[in-house]
């Protein structure tokens, strides 16, 4: 399978919003930047923490919003994941479901759709 097989199979799997639909409820969500270190220079989007997709599952756990809570309540958390076009935090939805996470969500497009929105 190539990769674009394997977003594309995810994406089956997984809730994806648009930058509208998150700005609606914004505050609802732990966003997560799953970019490499060196795509953070482009920004990021309000309110956001920064987990490589790479370390994902092995950090999530430790995020302050997520240390204090239960697992019932972690389960339950709103999770944004965003990469720079929406592949890469498809996979990471659909890793973080698979750890039981309940309440996962990518960002459709990513960053690029969040630079074009807001250069209007």
């Amino acid at each position: 399978m190539t990769p674009a097989g394997l977003v594309d199979q995810a994406r089956q799997a997984i809730n994806e919003i648009s930058i509208e639909q998150w700005q609606q409820n914004a505050e609802d969500f732990l966003v997560i930047d799953v970019r490499d270190v060196n795509e953070l220079d482009k920004g990021q989007l309000p309110g956001a923490s920064h987990i490589s997709r790479g370390l994902l599952e092995f950090q999530i756990l430790n995020h302050p919003k997520l240390i204090k809570l239960n697992d019932i309540e972690k389960a339950a958390a709103n999770i944004l994941l965003y990469c720079q076009s929406g592949g890469r935090s498809a996979l990471a939805a659909q890793s973080l479901m698979n750890m039981g996470f309940n309440n996962v969500t990518s960002l459709a497009g990513g960053y690029n759709e969040w630079l074009k929105l807001t250069a209007k």
